[in-house]
């Protein structure tokens, strides 16, 4: 059987100990929205559409390495980098569906894939 580890904030599973406790050293990031509110969403493919926000959960940074590929001690200085990035991110889930990418619509959103919303 093999032991698997769990960032304490995001959730994500990691095959080494070192890797879930450096996630867990990330700050939690504010979410810009809550539960509820209507935004106004402006999207690549869709153009602005308005949406009620069904549920938000935080996540581990959709664009960032697997943190299990780094070798921790020996780059020491890798979590300056990795600040730059979003190590954990807030996703929403929507009432409907829109189109994210050319060729797929989702109806859950990572917060950096929102290129402007405001709230309504």
């Amino acid at each position: 059987m093999k032991l698997h580890y769990q960032c304490e904030i995001c959730g994500t599973i990691y095959e080494r100990e070192d890797s879930a406790k450096f996630c867990e050293s990330f700050p939690t990031p504010t979410p810009k929205f809550q539960v509820g509110e209507v935004v106004a969403i402006q999207l690549r493919y869709d153009g602005v559409v308005q949406d009620r926000i069904l549920s938000m959960k935080l996540v581990y940074g959709h664009n960032y390495i697997n943190l299990d590929h780094v070798d921790l001690e020996r780059y020491p200085n890798f979590k300056g980098i990795a600040e730059n990035y979003r190590i954990h991110e807030w996703a929403y889930q929507f009432a409907n569906y829109h189109q994210i990418t050319k060729d797929r619509a989702y109806d859950s959103i990572f917060e950096s894939s929102l290129e402007k919303v405001e709230a309504i």
